[in-house]
This record gives structure tokens, C-alpha cells and sequence, in this order.
């Protein structure tokens, strides 16, 4: 074993468990303390820790040198010092330079690795250490450091220095001459040297940061408010620790939200990581203040984001009551609540929540509260809530009166309008229609009866010929579908009938749903007022009418500008290549004729014909196989037998079937037996261009049958589902069954006559047997409304008889993929509804349809109050209401009987019976309430779908 010294043997053993080197030399020195005048405060710390332990000496006895070159000699023996190395003991190095004062320290150096001669026998110890040998010696006498080796920004590194290099810088004990020179070459002076030496032999990594425990806050809590750790403790691999400060980064802590939130922070501004978990609780919003806005809404500021809040979670005295509240999309802590009458001046109201949820789902359950007082006060600013207007605009309505508090008072006020601009009319402002845009002036008066009490500047507004602010959506339909409003513009994109896609060879028309003054609407073409096709040579919109119109020209992508008044947008469809015959599907694939019976048996294969997108695609085919569209011939239809002594073929002509408004998708093949072997039959079709589009291929068998042996049961199809069969849908619900008789070989014979089915167990559900039965030899649905009647799926035994005798059993599935009406759902939250508002008028009573079914306001496509009932079907889906017709259901059903009962009233007035009841406010009253028993559900097709009876109160103010 080469020779270790103690000292190294020691480090080594060290090494193994820690990435602290060597002995810690503490700093205790300032540059008045050390006898050298030569040593500034930059040096003061290193050289005075090293003076103290005898590592380093000064030139004389009052000069440390700390600006002369360092010789290698002397740093050899520095550095033996700072390790404590067995100097006397070591293998000879060999070097004949080398005096006996340095020889010692060289040698055991040298058995160490740490530094090496300038040649075999020549240590040069009198010439100066340049900075890269200085990074190789402290590198190799401290090995831990190559741990921290990182890419530097140097560019004078030499191969035989950069992981040195590297290293020192990685670890923070050197930087560079410049910032792009490390000056590899350069002389290393005595008091770099030391302070470089005291840098590595005190450089200690660090192991870890101690944990933090969680810091644990309430949902809603202030970012500001959640108090992280000043410091943390950094822990290092020799087992120290020191405090250091630390930065947070709490970008990511969403305090709005419950969760743990893993916050991470920068130690003393290095890369160093400090982790906290903060632990956000779900915690229910409490009320913090309440502000009036006008004088029938106020907001409610909540601690911290409302998930769930209605008009019943809100109280308010004084004789108040809260009609709706809403969340504030853009702040979740506020709600706005609206009044069911104004509030009184100078007045102060208390407003008390309970229920409100979190967006956690927290639950406020406890009262909590919040006074505000209102005041009308003086008018201090007057504007317009919008200063674009369309003809039939009334400026008026569009004025807004705050006080000094930002508080809109323009209810205690009436305004009155005047202008620069003849179509801006009367006192409200009524403007006139304008087919270009107009800019005018107008000056609000604010008058208290007939005060005026302020008057505004003259205020810039635009008239203009619409409105539209933004292009909500848009389509292409076919023009004998009318989708001129709202509501039949949405049911249209629900129905799939309107798409942003069409056939070269349509000519639908193009929709346009908008924005228009807050409003949406559906346009006609009349309000568009430019249109710009940008790719003509795809397609092109244009007015025809009332109509947007479109044509194509070839396929790809279509694009058009629209200009509608002020707003512009582009829209964009696709047009697609017309669909043409492209593929095909056989129902047989082997035809088998008995050649032992002397007839002229036939069979017959359908060709399905289908296009290129896999639909199915109607044609009609004359007797010479000429398959046409329309008036126009677009291929021929062949087939041919490969062996005209087993079966000759001929394609059958298919026109207008008379029970329909279009030609057959299927074309019937006649397969003609002619003797035995077997032929194979190829169908082809080829376009007007002789171009083969699709080949299809089925074998005809002609074999003897021998004697009869038994029965073979086919069906075409295992599965029958009882929904509605409306094109585009498969018709899937029937099974057909066909029986043959068969010799020992399972060829059949001919098929089997007196045959019948009959269904056993109806697998164990006898309702089934109302929906599904036997027809001749098929298995079908019986009754044309079971879509919207049965909901169950399960397997039927079909015994097949022949002569009254079972043959055999075929088992089938059936299912309803349609939905049906299996649960009504009441909800029973209490509810509070304004008489103002349920169709618009004042005053109005509430209808109790209106209350179930809700209350649709067909002009804007919303409810002004919502449905009480739903209704779900067998997969707990909620069946959309078809809101054409009160009480109608999607799926075509409809309710047929709802049973309650009103208790609890007050204050109200109940007039009428059934759905038709009638109930409004008590002579007097501005508030009224009832009760709701609701006892059972009925639809046209199915009763009896409420599981329990259930009650829900209904309040009716002012």
C-alpha cells in the first residue's frame, strides 16, 4: 500500500460521511491585530486565521507580502500545513531542486496527489504559482470540492486546469480576472493565495434545510396575512447549523381554495431551496360589509369566494325582502342582492346571510351579519352607461346618477335629454334609425321635480344603424328549416341541422346569432350591411331576400367578411365534395342452392350502396345496370357469374319506390341456380369514365343434398332496440327469423314450411311482452311509442317451432338507447319570486305550470323563472324540456298529471285548480308566501315517477 500519512488517512475516513475537509479555521482577526502592515481589511480575516494556526508566515517580521508573487516552494509548504501532513516521514520525491526546508512538505505532497514537479526531477520551487496550479493544488488537497464542479462564463481555460476550475467556482471560492477571463496563467499573489486557502479549507456543503411544520390558514385568509418564516435553520453534512433568512415565493398559495399548497423559498438569495406546506381549511364565508349600489341593490362582501347563494340564504328588516342574488363572476366575494322596493333615505339596514356556501362547498351555518346605511344625498356625477345608440334607443334609460358615495340614485331623479342632432328626439332622447354612423351631442339635465339640480357636459355619443358587439355564433342550414329566432336557433345546433359544413352542391343559408344592444339575436340579411367574400372561388354569401345565401363553386375551406353597422367579423365554413357512390356492402356472402330438387331456384343479394363519408346513398338502376341520380347517369352496376353452369346473376332494376320521396340505397342481386359446383359472383361498379369505384365478391354453391337430417335457425340480427327510428338512425328493431332443413352435412334442403316463434319467459320482466312480440317470423317491437315507455334491457328465449313442434331456441337482446322518463325530481329549494318579473309585467300572479315547468322567455332563449320539476331518464340524465310547448318533454313525452297541494299560505291570494292555479299578492301586501306539497308525477307514457312525496315554500313580493 502506498505511503497515507496520519493526517490523510484521517481526512479519508472523514470524506466517507461528510463533505466537510478539514479542521475549521475560525476568523478572530482584524488587520490592527497581525504585526503585518501590508494586510488590508480584504485580507485581514484569511491571512490572521492562518497566522494564528503557523500555517503562513510574513517575508519579515512586519510584511506578509500580500502582493508578491507566491512561489511554489512556499505554497508546498502551506499547504502541508493547512493538512497537517507527516512532512518528515514521506517517500522521497526524487526532485534534486528542492531544498531541505521544502523538501518535507513536496514529498508528502506529492505522495498524496495534490501536487506533482515540472519534470521528472525538477520541482522549480522558486518560480510563481500561477492562478490555474493554484486551482489544481486546492482542488486535490480538498477533493469534495470536484462535487461542486459548474460550467463557467471563462474562456482561457486549458484541458489540463478547467475541472479545477470549474470546481472552485461551483463551490463560491473563486471567480474570474473579468467576466469572461479567469487568467489561468496569471501569478497568484501571497494574500489571494491565503484568502483562497482559508475559503477551501472552511467550505462546508450543505445537507439539508430543517423541516417546517405546516402552517395552517382559513379559506379566504389575505395572502399578505399568512406569516411564512423570516428564517429558516440550514443544516450542513459536518452537523452544524446556522440560521439564514429566506424568500418566499407564495405566487403559487391560492388562499381562495382549500388544499395544501407546497410554498417554496430562496435561502440567502442563492439557489438553496426552503419548502413550507401551507394547509388552506375550507371555511364558510362570513359577511365582512354591505354597500348600497341603488336603491334596490346592495353587495354583500364576504371573507372569502361565494360558491352558492340564493335569494332565501339573504334576510333584510325594515320590511325588505331579497329577490335574487347573484355572485359576482369577475369577484366571488361579493353577492349582489336586489330588493323587492326601495330603500328609504338615510335609512340603516341590517342584512343577515345563512346558507351561503364557499366554492369548497363550506357551509354557512350561522347567522351573519352586516349594517348599511343609505342616503340619496347631492347629485355628483352624471353619466352614460353606453354612447353608442341604434334607432328606437331612449337615451334616458341609459343615463346613470351616482352621489357622492359612487351610489346610483337616478330613481330619486328624472332626466331630461337634449342634443345637436335631429334624429335625437323629446325629452328621453328617442333616436331615430340612421343608415350610417352619426356622431352628435347631448346634455343630461338632472332635475327634483322641476329643479334642475345638475347638468352634465356635452356628452359625445355615436348613433349608429345596429348595435352588435360581438358574433355569439353561426351556421349554415338548409332553407326549409326556419331558424329565424333564438330559440329556434339553439334547438337547430342541438339537432345537428346546423353546421359550420355543406355539399358543393347545396345552397343553404347562412345564420348569423349576435350580440345586438345586450341582447342576442338571430339577423336577417337586411341588417348586414357589406359583405366581402374573400375566397370566391370556393363559395360566396349573398342577400337573396331575407336570406343570407350560400353558393359553391369547389371544395375547401370558405371564408366572408361581414360588416354589420361599426362591427366586422369573418367567419368561416367548409365545403365539401357532393356525395358520390364509392363503396358497397353485401348481405350475403354465400349463396347455396339443393341441385337435387328440379326447379329453377332463385336468391337474391342486396348491394348496399354507400358514399364516400359511409352514408348510405340512393340511386335508381334501369334493367341494363345504368345506376342513376336523378336524370343523370353516374355509373354502370354489373354482375357476373365466374360459372354460369352453377348460377347465373343479373342486377335488378330499382326506381322511385312509391311510398317514398327517394330512391333505394339497395340494389338487389338475382342469383339463378343452374347446376352443381361452384361459381363465384363478382359485383362491380364502375363510373361514367370506365373507372373501377368498388369490387364485391359472394359464392354460389350447387350441391345434392342428401336426406333429411334436421333444421338449421337463422337470424338477421341478435339485438332489438325499441328507440325511435327516425333517419338518419339504423332501423334496428326487429329480428327476422328464417329455418331450412338441412341433410346429415348442414347443407340446407329448402326452406321449412309452418313455421312459428314464440317467446318464453320474457326473461322474467312480463312488462316486456307489452313492447315486444311475434309478427309472422319476425321478432319486432309492437307497440310504435315504446321509445318513450320502456327503459329496461335484458335477453329473450325465442323457441322455434315448426309443425307446432320446438326445434331449437335462439336468444336476442334488446335495449332503449332513447331516454324515458323513469324519475321526476323536485327541487326543493325555497324559492322567492317578484311578481315584476315573471313575464315582464307588473304585478303579475304566478301561474303554477309556470312554477313547475318554469317560465321561458322565447325573445331572449332564457327562463325567467326556473323549472321546479325535472325530470330523468334511465341513465339519471335530465330530459331537456322542449320549450315550444309548456310541460313537453324532448323525448316527445310530456306531463300528463302533477298532484299537490298548497299549504301555509299567507298574505296571497289562491284562485283557480290544478297547474292552471293561480296566486298572487294579498290587496296591500308586498310580500306573500305558501307551501308546495307535491304528492306524485305522471307522464303521458309512464306514472308514477316521483319516488316521494316532497314540499318546498314559495315567497311572492313586490
Amino acid at each position: 500500500m502506498a505511503y497515507q500519512p496520519k493526517s490523510y488517512r484521517k481526512f479519508v475516513a472523514t470524506a466517507a460521511t461528510a463533505t466537510l475537509v478539514a479542521t475549521a479555521v475560525t476568523p478572530a482577526f482584524a488587520a490592527e491585530n497581525l504585526p503585518f502592515g501590508d494586510v488590508n481589511k480584504n485580507y485581514a480575516e484569511a491571512v490572521g486565521a492562518l497566522y494564528s494556526k503557523n500555517i503562513v508566515k510574513g517575508v519579515s517580521k512586519t510584511e506578509f507580502g500580500t502582493y508578491k508573487p507566491l512561489k511554489r516552494g512556499d505554497a508546498a509548504v502551506i499547504i502541508a500545513k493547512a493538512l497537517e501532513l507527516d512532512t518528515k516521514n514521506a517517500p522521497d520525491a526524487g526532485f534534486k531542486d528542492v531544498n531541505s526546508k521544502i523538501k518535507g512538505a513536496v514529498n508528502a505532497l506529492v505522495a498524496k496527489g495534490i501536487i506533482s514537479g515540472v519534470s521528472k526531477d525538477k520541482f522549480d520551487p522558486n518560480s510563481p504559482l500561477t492562478r490555474g496550479q493554484m486551482a489544481k493544488i486546492l482542488v486535490n488537497a480538498y477533493p469534495t470540492l470536484k462535487d461542486e464542479a459548474k460550467e463557467t462564463p471563462f474562456k482561457d481555460l486549458t484541458a489540463d486546469f478547467k475541472p479545477y476550475i470549474e470546481a472552485l467556482y461551483g463551490a463560491g471560492i473563486t471567480g474570474g480576472t473579468s467576466d469572461t477571463t479567469y487568467g489561468t496563467t496569471q501569478k497568484i499573489t501571497r494574500g489571494d493565495f491565503a484568502k483562497l486557502l482559508y475559503k477551501a479549507m472552511n467550505y462546508k456543503k450543505v445537507d439539508s434545510i430543517k423541516a417546517i411544520d405546516d402552517i395552517t390558514v382559513d379559506e379566504g385568509t389575505k395572502l399578505e396575512d399568512v406569516k411564512l418564516p423570516e428564517k429558516v435553520t440550514v443544516v450542513y453534512t459536518d452537523k452544524s447549523e446556522k440560521e439564514a433568512s429566506v424568500k418566499w415565493d407564495t405566487s403559487k398559495l391560492d388562499t381562495s381554495k382549500p388544499g395544501t399548497y407546497k410554498v417554496e423559498g430562496t435561502v440567502d438569495g442563492t439557489d438553496l431551496k426552503a419548502s413550507v406546506n401551507v394547509v388552506v381549511k375550507a371555511a364558510a364565508p362570513k359577511v365582512v360589509s354591505v354597500k348600497a349600489i341603488n336603491s334596490t341593490q346592495a353587495v354583500v362582501t364576504f371573507s372569502n369566494e361565494v360558491g352558492q347563494a340564493d335569494a332565501t340564504n339573504f334576510t333584510v328588516d325594515n320590511g325588505l325582502a331579497v329577490v335574487k342574488a347573484e355572485v359576482n363572476e369577475n369577484n366571488k366575494k361579493e353577492v349582489t342582492l336586489t330588493f323587492n322596493q326601495s330603500l328609504d333615505d338615510k335609512t340603516t339596514y341590517k342584512v343577515t346571510a345563512n346558507g351561503v356556501k364557499s366554492v369548497s362547498g363550506a357551509e354557512l351555518k350561522e347567522d351573519s351579519s352586516a349594517e348599511f346605511t343609505y342616503e340619496v344625498g347631492e347629485v355628483s356625477n352624471i353619466q352614460l352607461t353606453k354612447t353608442k345608440f341604434v334607432g328606437g334607443d331612449k337615451i334616458a334609460d341609459f343615463v346613470k346618477v351616482t352621489n357622492a358615495n359612487g351610489v346610483d340614485v337616478t330613481d330619486k331623479y328624472t332626466v331630461e335629454i337634449s342634443s345637436t342632432s335631429q334624429n335625437i328626439a323629446d325629452k328621453e332622447g328617442k333616436v331615430s334609425p340612421v343608415t350610417s354612423n352619426e356622431t352628435a351631442y347631448v346634455q343630461v339635465k338632472v332635475k327634483s321635480g322641476d329643479q334642475v339640480v345638475k347638468e352634465s357636459d356635452a356628452i359625445k355619443v355615436t348613433l349608429a344603424p345596429s348595435a352588435v358587439s360581438s358574433l355569439v355564433g353561426f351556421g349554415l342550414v338548409q332553407p326549409s328549416d326556419d331558424v329565424d329566432t333564438v330559440t329556434a336557433y339553439k334547438k337547430a345546433v342541438k339537432d345537428g341541422k346546423l353546421t359550420t359544413e355543406m355539399k358543393k352542391s347545396d345552397t343553404p343559408n347562412l345564420k348569423l346569432l349576435v350580440n345586438n344592444n345586450g341582447t342576442e339575436q338571430v339577423l336577417s340579411a337586411k341588417d348586414v350591411t357589406k359583405i366581402e367574400n374573400l375566397t370566391p372561388a370556393v363559395a360566396t354569401v349573398s342577400k337573396e331576400g331575407d336570406e343570407l345565401v350560400v353558393h359553391a363553386y369547389s371544395t375547401g375551406t370558405a371564408q366572408v367578411k361581414l360588416t354589420i353597422g361599426d362591427f366586422v367579423t369573418t367567419v368561416s365554413f367548409t365545403v365539401n365534395a357532393d356525395s358520390k357512390i364509392a363503396n358497397a356492402t353485401l348481405d350475403k356472402s354465400n349463396v347455396y342452392f339443393n341441385t337435387a330438387d328440379n326447379n329453377s331456384a332463385q336468391d337474391t343479394v342486396n348491394v348496399k350502396l354507400a358514399d364516400q363519408y359511409g352514408k348510405d346513398f340512393n340511386a335508381t338502376v334501369d334493367s341494363d345496370g345504368n345506376v342513376k341520380v336523378g336524370d343523370t347517369t353516374v355509373g354502370t352496376l354489373t354482375a357476373k357469374s365466374s360459372n354460369t353452369n352453377v348460377a347465373t346473376v343479373a342486377v335488378g332494376a330499382v326506381g322511385d319506390s312509391p311510398s317514398s320521396d327517394s330512391p333505394s340505397s339497395t340494389i338487389p342481386v338475382t342469383v339463378t341456380k343452374a347446376g352443381k359446383g361452384t361459381a363465384t359472383v363478382t359485383v362491380e361498379f364502375k363510373d361514367t369514365k370506365g373507372n373501377v369505384v368498388f369490387t364485391k365478391t359472394f359464392t354460389v354453391t350447387g350441391k345434392d343434398a342428401g336426406a333429411f337430417a334436421g333444421y338449421v335457425i337463422e337470424t338477421d340480427s341478435n339485438a332489438i332496440d325499441l328507440d325511435k327510428d327516425n333517419p338518419p338512425e339504423k332501423n334496428d328493431n326487429t329480428v327476422h327469423f328464417s329455418v331450412y332443413e338441412v341433410d346429415a352435412q348442414g347443407n340446407k334442403i329448402k326452406p321449412a314450411n309452418n313455421v312459428t316463434l314464440e317467446i318464453q319467459g320474457y326473461d322474467k320482466k312480463p312488462e316486456v311482452s307489452k313492447y315486444i312480440g311475434v309478427v309472422d317470423q319476425t321478432v319486432t317491437v309492437t307497440d310504435e311509442d315504446a321509445y318513450k315507455k320502456f327503459a329496461g334491457s335484458g335477453t329473450l328465449n325465442v323457441d322455434v317451432k315448426v309443425n307446432n313442434t320446438k326445434i331449437g331456441t335462439k336468444t336476442i337482446s334488446y335495449q332503449n338507447t332513447d331516454p324515458v322518463a323513469t324519475k321526476a325530481a323536485i327541487d326543493t329549494v325555497n324559492v322567492i319570486i317578484d311578481n315584476d318579473k315573471i313575464d315582464g309585467k307588473s304585478d303579475s300572479p304566478l301561474i303554477l305550470k309556470d312554477l313547475f315547468y318554469g317560465h321561458y322567455d322565447a325573445t331572449t332563449g332564457k327562463y325567467t323563472i326556473a323549472p321546479k320539476l325535472s325530470v330523468l331518464d334511465q341513465s339519471s340524465k335530465v330530459i331537456d324540456w322542449d320549450t315550444t310547448t309548456q310541460g313537453k318533454l324532448s323525448n316527445s313525452d310530456s306531463i300528463n298529471d302533477i298532484n299537490f297541494t298548497i299549504t301555509n299560505d299567507s298574505d296571497v291570494d289562491i284562485n283557480g285548480s290544478g297547474l292552471d292555479t293561480t296566486v298572487s299578492l294579498a290587496s296591500g301586501k308586498t310580500t306573500g308566501s305558501f307551501t308546495v306539497v307535491v304528492s306524485d308525477v305522471d307522464t303521458q307514457a309512464v306514472n308514477d315517477i316521483l319516488p316521494a312525496p316532497v314540499a318546498f315554500k314559495v315567497t311572492i313580493v313586490d
